[in-house]
């Protein structure tokens, strides 16, 4: 039981770090959008 829970603990914070990155790549790709529309 404790070495599933450590397990799938693991694994959130994988999914976390993965989700995070995803995230901030998309907000750099709007970023250089939006500047290419500014300019």
């Amino acid at each position: 039981m404790n070495t599933y829970i450590k397990k799938s603990d693991n694994n959130d914070r994988k999914i976390n770090e993965i989700n995070q990155h995803k995230s901030r790549s998309l907000m750099l790709f709007n970023f250089k959008l939006m500047q290419l529309f500014i300019f």
